[in-house]
């Protein structure tokens, strides 16, 4: 039991360490534009890793073999973007699209689909794919 729970533990740490790292430069990219006193297109950033319950559960609905969880499993991690705005989610997606240290993989855009979410599958360092999702905060009157 000990081990298999190091074994665990061995394949989340790549992605709690960039769900950590993606969530410290998207929010320095928020503070970057306040700092010039302008708006900014991110309004607050959340991250999460599956809990290994979740990444069993999944595997055994989607017949995934445990030792192949890290290479068939998507959503192992995600990164979580709020904006105000539709064309804040377009302006975040360009500003990632424009850096070096990621590479997005595919989106998929339900904004235009009347769905208050855009997603993009991004690979980032050292080959730790997580997705990313900019949804839209409720505008209240």
């Amino acid at each position: 039991m000990y081990m298999a729970m190091q074994n665990w533990k061995s394949l989340l740490m790549p992605y709690e360490q960039a769900v950590e790292e993606l969530k410290v430069k998207l929010k320095s990219i928020r503070k970057e534009y306040r700092k010039r006193n302008e708006y900014s297109p991110i309004e607050f950033v959340t991250g999460r890793v599956k809990e290994v319950s979740s990444l069993l559960e999944k595997a055994n609905k989607f017949e995934i073999p445990l030792d192949r969880v890290g290479e068939e499993m998507e959503d192992i991690a995600g990164i979580r973007i709020m904006c105000q705005f539709v064309d804040d989610i377009d302006t975040v997606i360009e500003l990632i699209r424009a850096r070096k240290d990621m590479q997005i993989l595919y989106e998929k855009d339900y904004v235009r689909l009347n769905q208050v979410l855009s997603e993009v599958f991004i690979r980032f360092e050292d080959d730790v794919s997580l997705y990313l999702y900019a949804d839209l905060l409720p505008v209240w009157d």
